[in-house]
């Protein structure tokens, strides 16, 4: 069954960057997120969630800032069953806890075009709301039968204060993290490989900033860029194929290719020949040292080394497995991953004791005493 909640448009960062909403009285305790929520005149000091059967119309005078109505349609035969519902009066009911949202279970309506682009505009682009794009957000209640919302008169009850959204919230941003780590992740050899391209980068800043020092910047350069070609995959798969056609083309002369470069090296030709060779084999090596002359050969270099990284991360995360849960289940409230012992031991005190990053950071010691 379908149900409708009246709020503001100012919660509507909150609401789908918690992926709930919850009694409002619980957004001043929760441990992390937004610390207030919006409530509508017509709903002022009920903390509940106040729901009716048929999509309501209402109107917020509110000038000075971007608040507008908002509706939002539920329809959750699990959350919202009858024996979790408190009939107020006919059509209309409330929730105590807290109400979990999906793209797949909730709809959004605006009243008017401008409000719902005067809103969305900076919604969108907040990256703490990981779905955005797979909510369906109207821009008006077209196609709603709507009906004037009326005076809502609650008997004051104990609610339920003890939200689960701050365990949710902490199990979620677990699965989360874990499945980003998962598509994220790449081998220590990249690592080194990506933290060597900004040193690379860097360097190459300083010597164009500060043209007088290039002389003292250079024999860092050149050490971090052959180190760079030594790990680089696709300077490797270039050397692979460079030197299979110079076999081809020698083995007809009975030269081998170590002996005729050896010979160039000590002539001091090899270089430009081997530039002239790569060139018509579509060999993209980097660039070596003698030829870094100007400004923008060396911006040509930092863009090359970050294409040549890029390229790198990009064919390795190819070969990894789809990103998967298979290593973590649950025993009630309880996070188990398998294999991961103590990592599943500090993940467990952290929800446990609601912990916060700054709280994290602030008592690291006594909190790994805890741990341990």
């Amino acid at each position: 069954m379908k149900y409708y909640i009246p709020t503001s448009s100012l919660n509507l960062d909150n609401i789908l960057q918690a992926e709930s909403i919850s009694p409002y009285t619980f957004y001043a305790e929760r441990e992390a997120g937004y610390k207030q929520f919006e409530v509508i005149q017509e709903l002022k000091g009920i903390d509940k969630i106040v729901l009716f059967e048929y999509p309501v119309r209402f109107t917020i005078d509110d000038p000075n800032r971007y608040n507008y109505p908002l509706l939002i349609e539920v329809e959750d035969d699990i959350q919202l069953s009858r024996d979790s519902l408190q009939c107020e009066s006919t059509g209309v009911f409330t929730y105590s806890k807290t109400l979990f949202l999906t793209p797949t279970n909730c709809r959004f309506f605006f009243f008017s075009e401008s409000a719902y682009k005067l809103t969305t505009i900076n919604t969108r682009c907040n990256n703490s709301i990981k779905y955005y794009e797979k909510y369906r957000i109207f821009s008006t209640t077209a196609g709603l039968l709507l009906k004037e919302m009326p005076i809502v008169g609650i008997e004051k009850r104990d609610c339920l204060t003890n939200s689960f959204e701050t365990l949710i919230d902490k199990i979620k941003g677990l699965l989360y993290a874990h499945l980003l780590g998962q598509t994220l992740s790449i081998s220590p050899e990249l690592a080194h490989q990506k933290r060597l391209s900004q040193d690379i980068y860097d360097t190459i800043s300083g010597i164009i900033a500060n043209p007088s020092m290039s002389e003292r910047f250079k024999p860092k350069l050149y050490n971090l860029l052959e180190e760079f070609k030594s790990i680089d995959s696709i300077e490797r798969e270039n050397e692979l194929k460079f030197n299979s056609y110079l076999d081809a083309e020698l083995e007809q002369y009975g030269v081998s290719a170590s002996t005729l470069m050896n010979l160039l090296k000590r002539w001091n030709v090899w270089n430009p020949i081997h530039l002239k060779l790569s060139k018509e084999w579509g060999c993209n090596f980097l660039p070596q040292m003698p030829e870094l002359i100007s400004r923008g050969d060396l911006k040509r270099l930092g863009e090359d080394v970050e294409r040549h990284t890029e390229q790198s991360v990009a064919n390795y995360r190819k070969t990894m497995p789809n990103p998967s849960l298979s290593t973590i289940h649950f025993d009630g409230e309880k996070i188990i991953i398998d294999d991961l012992p103590i990592i599943t031991i500090a993940i467990n005190y952290i929800i446990n004791n609601k912990l916060t990053l700054e709280q994290l950071s602030a008592h690291r010691a006594e909190h790994c005493l805890g741990i341990i």
